[in-house]
């Protein structure tokens, strides 16, 4: 006697994977917020490294960042029921618009004198150049002197160079 049986054999099914991020400035906390079938449960490897799917979303956040583009990567490994998956999130980290500069005048400025040139840009590191000298802010701060003055109008350029966090800007008296 013979005995047959019939089993149907159903492929797997596509893994829905979608990330998002959005843009920061340094400082800031990128977020991915990563979506996936509601009913697959186990882990995602984002970035290298195993996070667990809850309820079909994982958020991962990426502390730290300087300025640059970053693309994290996102793989399902595929399970009994659905196939293997890979995804990416992409997003922009900007420096922040550099803080006021303040130029205060010391001294006379009287012809002949000596004027002393504070600059003040609250926060910063970096150099700054004040009349094309180059100088290393110390406390937020650079002084220089200039010496001599002139008669006439004398206006004083002042551009701060950025650092890993600010971008460069320019003001002048």
């Amino acid at each position: 006697s013979k005995a047959n049986k019939t089993v149907n054999v159903y492929a797997k099914k596509d893994a829905e994977l979608n990330a998002t991020a959005e843009n920061i400035k340094v400082g800031q906390t990128a977020v991915i917020t990563i979506t996936i079938n509601s009913e697959i449960t186990g882990n995602l490897t984002v970035n290298n490294e195993e996070v667990e799917i809850n309820n079909g979303t994982v958020v991962y956040e990426i502390y730290g960042l300087g300025e640059g583009n970053y693309t994290i990567d996102i793989k399902f490994a595929g399970n009994k029921y659905y196939k293997p998956a890979n995804t990416t999130a992409t997003f922009t980290v900007s420096k922040l618009p550099a803080p006021q500069i303040i130029i205060d005048t010391l001294d006379s400025e009287v012809e002949g004198s000596d004027l002393t040139v504070k600059v003040t840009i609250e926060n910063a590191t970096g150099n700054i150049t004040i009349n094309n000298e180059t100088i290393t802010l110390n406390n937020s701060q650079a002084t220089t002197t200039i010496q001599n003055l002139q008669t006439g109008t004398l206006t004083i350029n002042v551009e701060y160079l950025g650092n890993n966090i600010y971008l460069s800007s320019k003001a002048n008296k």
